[in-house]
Protein backbone atom coordinates (compact mmCIF):
# COMPACT_ATOMS: atom_id res chain seq x y z
CA UNK A 1 0.00 0.00 0.00
CA UNK A 2 1.66 3.20 -1.04
CA UNK A 3 0.82 5.82 1.52
CA UNK A 4 2.38 9.02 0.45
CA UNK A 5 -0.28 11.27 1.58
CA UNK A 6 1.05 10.32 5.08
CA UNK A 7 4.00 12.12 4.72
CA UNK A 8 6.61 10.85 7.52
CA UNK A 9 4.75 7.68 7.89
CA UNK A 10 4.16 6.45 4.30
CA UNK A 11 7.38 4.39 4.79
CA UNK A 12 5.10 2.59 7.69
CA UNK A 13 3.04 1.36 4.65
CA UNK A 14 5.88 -0.18 2.85
CA UNK A 15 7.04 -3.78 3.15
CA UNK A 16 10.39 -3.20 2.37
CA UNK A 17 12.37 -5.54 3.72
CA UNK A 18 9.32 -7.23 4.90
CA UNK A 19 6.97 -9.69 3.60
CA UNK A 20 4.07 -7.86 4.31
CA UNK A 21 2.85 -4.41 4.27
CA UNK A 22 4.36 -2.60 7.58
CA UNK A 23 0.86 -2.26 9.15
CA UNK A 24 -0.12 -5.25 8.61
CA UNK A 25 3.04 -6.20 11.20
CA UNK A 26 1.17 -4.08 13.93
CA UNK A 27 -2.55 -5.82 13.91
CA UNK A 28 -1.43 -8.52 16.00
CA UNK A 29 2.34 -7.84 16.56
CA UNK A 30 3.11 -11.62 16.05
CA UNK A 31 6.33 -11.74 14.09
CA UNK A 32 8.15 -9.98 16.80
CA UNK A 33 11.28 -8.54 14.69
CA UNK A 34 8.90 -7.63 12.32
CA UNK A 35 6.48 -5.30 14.68
CA UNK A 36 9.72 -4.14 16.14
CA UNK A 37 11.20 -2.69 12.48
CA UNK A 38 7.67 -1.70 11.80
CA UNK A 39 7.79 0.47 15.56
CA UNK A 40 10.84 1.87 14.33
CA UNK A 41 9.57 3.26 11.43
CA UNK A 42 6.80 4.74 13.53
CA UNK A 43 9.62 6.66 15.93
CA UNK A 44 11.11 7.83 12.65
CA UNK A 45 8.07 9.50 11.28
CA UNK A 46 7.11 10.85 14.94
CA UNK A 47 10.72 12.59 14.53
CA UNK A 48 9.46 15.05 11.72
CA UNK A 49 8.55 19.15 12.49
CA UNK A 50 5.36 18.12 12.61
CA UNK A 51 3.64 14.70 13.29
CA UNK A 52 0.83 16.18 14.52
CA UNK A 53 -1.75 16.82 11.34
CA UNK A 54 -0.22 13.67 9.81
CA UNK A 55 -1.50 11.65 13.06
CA UNK A 56 -4.58 13.55 12.42
CA UNK A 57 -5.20 12.97 8.55
CA UNK A 58 -4.71 9.12 9.14
CA UNK A 59 -7.32 9.30 11.88
CA UNK A 60 -9.85 11.49 10.05
CA UNK A 61 -9.63 8.31 7.45
CA UNK A 62 -12.37 6.10 6.81
CA UNK A 63 -10.04 3.34 6.79
CA UNK A 64 -8.89 1.13 9.79
CA UNK A 65 -4.85 0.74 8.73
CA UNK A 66 -3.87 4.44 9.40
CA UNK A 67 -5.73 3.95 12.51
CA UNK A 68 -3.74 0.88 13.49
CA UNK A 69 -0.73 2.95 12.38
CA UNK A 70 -1.68 6.19 14.42
CA UNK A 71 -2.79 4.17 17.61
CA UNK A 72 1.05 2.94 17.72
CA UNK A 73 2.05 6.86 16.90
CA UNK A 74 0.29 7.37 20.21
CA UNK A 75 1.89 4.92 22.22
CA UNK A 76 5.54 6.09 20.52
CA UNK A 77 5.04 9.53 21.09
CA UNK A 78 7.78 10.40 23.95
CA UNK A 79 7.81 14.09 23.53
CA UNK A 80 4.10 13.85 23.87
CA UNK A 81 3.71 16.22 20.74
CA UNK A 82 0.13 14.45 19.44
CA UNK A 83 -3.09 16.18 20.72
CA UNK A 84 -5.15 13.28 22.61
CA UNK A 85 -9.02 14.72 20.94
CA UNK A 86 -8.53 13.40 17.43
CA UNK A 87 -7.60 10.10 19.06
CA UNK A 88 -11.30 9.93 20.87
CA UNK A 89 -12.64 11.61 18.13
CA UNK A 90 -11.83 8.41 15.74
CA UNK A 91 -12.58 5.94 18.89
CA UNK A 92 -16.32 7.76 18.94
CA UNK A 93 -16.78 7.62 15.58
CA UNK A 94 -15.95 3.59 15.51
CA UNK A 95 -13.13 1.80 13.67
CA UNK A 96 -12.07 -2.08 12.63
CA UNK A 97 -9.43 -1.65 15.32
CA UNK A 98 -11.34 0.20 18.10
CA UNK A 99 -9.16 -2.25 20.29
CA UNK A 100 -5.28 -0.46 19.39
CA UNK A 101 -7.00 2.36 19.14
CA UNK A 102 -8.58 1.78 23.24
CA UNK A 103 -5.20 0.54 24.37
CA UNK A 104 -3.16 3.57 22.79
CA UNK A 105 -5.78 5.62 25.02
CA UNK A 106 -5.56 3.78 28.25
CA UNK A 107 -1.69 4.29 27.94
CA UNK A 108 -1.13 7.98 26.65
CA UNK A 109 -4.63 9.77 28.20
CA UNK A 110 -3.77 11.50 31.52
CA UNK A 111 -7.59 11.65 31.76
CA UNK A 112 -8.70 8.18 30.56
CA UNK A 113 -9.80 7.48 33.89
CA UNK A 114 -12.38 10.14 34.00
CA UNK A 115 -13.35 9.96 30.55
CA UNK A 116 -14.50 6.83 31.02
CA UNK A 117 -16.34 7.27 34.46
CA UNK A 118 -18.25 10.15 32.67
CA UNK A 119 -19.59 7.95 29.88
CA UNK A 120 -22.70 7.49 28.31
CA UNK A 121 -20.52 5.78 25.66
CA UNK A 122 -20.21 5.53 21.84
CA UNK A 123 -23.26 3.55 20.48
CA UNK A 124 -20.84 1.50 18.66
CA UNK A 125 -20.55 -2.09 20.17
CA UNK A 126 -16.71 -2.76 19.38
CA UNK A 127 -15.86 0.64 20.42
CA UNK A 128 -17.71 0.31 24.02
CA UNK A 129 -16.23 -3.28 24.38
CA UNK A 130 -13.20 -1.71 23.64
CA UNK A 131 -13.23 0.80 25.83
CA UNK A 132 -14.83 -1.49 28.60
CA UNK A 133 -11.69 -3.90 28.45
CA UNK A 134 -8.98 -1.15 28.36
CA UNK A 135 -10.18 0.39 31.64
CA UNK A 136 -10.56 -3.32 33.06
CA UNK A 137 -6.70 -3.30 32.37
CA UNK A 138 -6.26 -1.34 35.21
CA UNK A 139 -7.00 -2.58 38.84
CA UNK A 140 -8.10 0.68 39.94
CA UNK A 141 -10.66 0.88 36.92
CA UNK A 142 -11.49 -2.95 37.00
CA UNK A 143 -14.95 -2.79 39.14
CA UNK A 144 -16.19 0.53 37.17
CA UNK A 145 -15.50 -2.15 33.90
CA UNK A 146 -17.42 -4.76 35.40
CA UNK A 147 -20.40 -2.79 36.66
CA UNK A 148 -20.47 -1.01 33.09
CA UNK A 149 -20.60 -4.57 31.46
CA UNK A 150 -24.15 -4.88 33.29
CA UNK A 151 -25.95 -1.38 32.67
CA UNK A 152 -28.83 -1.78 30.70
CA UNK A 153 -27.88 0.35 27.67
CA UNK A 154 -24.24 -1.35 27.79
CA UNK A 155 -25.10 -5.17 27.59
CA UNK A 156 -26.44 -5.38 24.61
CA UNK A 157 -23.63 -3.90 22.74
CA UNK A 158 -21.40 -5.73 24.51
CA UNK A 159 -23.76 -8.99 23.44
CA UNK A 160 -23.12 -7.76 19.84
CA UNK A 161 -19.68 -7.70 19.89
CA UNK A 162 -19.31 -10.81 21.46
CA UNK A 163 -20.56 -12.75 18.55
CA UNK A 164 -18.21 -11.54 16.50
CA UNK A 165 -15.38 -9.20 17.43
CA UNK A 166 -14.77 -9.85 21.35
CA UNK A 167 -13.03 -6.70 21.48
CA UNK A 168 -12.17 -6.52 24.63
CA UNK A 169 -10.17 -9.44 24.09
CA UNK A 170 -8.36 -8.43 21.40
CA UNK A 171 -7.48 -5.44 23.98
CA UNK A 172 -5.98 -7.58 26.54
CA UNK A 173 -4.13 -9.66 23.87
CA UNK A 174 -3.15 -6.41 21.84
CA UNK A 175 -1.81 -4.46 24.85
CA UNK A 176 0.58 -7.53 26.49
CA UNK A 177 1.97 -7.76 23.03
CA UNK A 178 2.19 -4.25 22.39
CA UNK A 179 3.46 -3.64 25.75
CA UNK A 180 6.88 -6.68 25.12
CA UNK A 181 7.38 -5.08 21.81
CA UNK A 182 8.59 -1.54 23.03
CA UNK A 183 9.68 -3.24 26.06
CA UNK A 184 12.06 -5.37 23.83
CA UNK A 185 13.15 -1.83 22.12
CA UNK A 186 13.98 -0.48 25.56
CA UNK A 187 10.77 1.78 25.56
CA UNK A 188 8.58 0.63 28.80
CA UNK A 189 4.78 1.85 27.91
CA UNK A 190 3.58 3.30 31.16
CA UNK A 191 -0.22 4.94 31.38
CA UNK A 192 -0.06 8.66 31.97
CA UNK A 193 -2.69 8.70 34.74
CA UNK A 194 -2.08 7.33 38.39
CA UNK A 195 -4.61 5.63 40.31
CA UNK A 196 -7.91 7.01 41.70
Amino acid sequence: MKAPHYGPFAPVFESGELDVPGHVCLLNLGHESHARTVIGRVRDALAAEEPGPWVERMLGQPNWRPHLVAAVAYLADDARRLAIEPLWRRLEDGSWVSPQLAVAAFFVDPAFPERFRARPLPANAKTVAALIGAASLADELAAEAARARHEPEIAPLLAKDASFDRSDDIVRSWAAAIAARFAELGLPLQRRWAGP
